[in-house]
């Protein structure tokens, strides 16, 4: 009885400490696509997770199935979104134009995060597209991704 009472015991402490989070462990930053109606885009960021007052890299990488990706047109948007009045978005244009059907990929580097940044209240918004010549202030959207 005693074994079995002293193997409870290591067992519960043994889950203990494997399910308590560790500061080392590194976290990444995933995004997931915005709706079903876009595509969703594959992102990745340097550093990861971000770091509130500092820049940050974005690769992005994704496949448009009917819009070409057109150089000098077509833009990356990333928004940094608290709410409605607290809003940053920096665009990056394609330096290259993609068919459809095809992967493309960008990467925008020295984009400021937010000094007041915190993942658990702000969404990271990743947008390929190009503005509606109709209405210059609506984005045609592309491929899409959040955090």
């Amino acid at each position: 009885m005693k074994n079995f009472i002293f193997v409870f015991i290591l067992f519960v402490i043994l889950y203990t400490v494997n399910t308590a989070p560790h500061k080392l462990y590194k976290r990444t930053t995933t995004f997931e696509p915005c709706d079903a109606s876009v595509p969703g885009l594959n992102v990745t960021i340097i550093p990861d997770p971000l770091v509130a007052g500092q820049n940050v890299t974005f690769a992005v990488v994704g496949i448009t199935p009917r819009y070409n990706i057109t150089k000098n047109k077509t833009i990356l948007e990333i928004g940094f979104i608290h709410d409605l009045d607290n809003a940053t978005y920096h665009n990056e244009p394609f330096n290259k134009s993609f068919p459809p059907n095809t992967t493309y990929s960008i990467k925008a580097s020295d984009i400021p995060v937010p000094s007041d940044y915190d993942d658990k209240f702000w969404t990271t918004l990743v947008q390929v597209g190009e503005w509606d010549p109709n209405n210059p202030r609506y984005l045609i959207v592309f491929g899409c991704s959040l955090h």
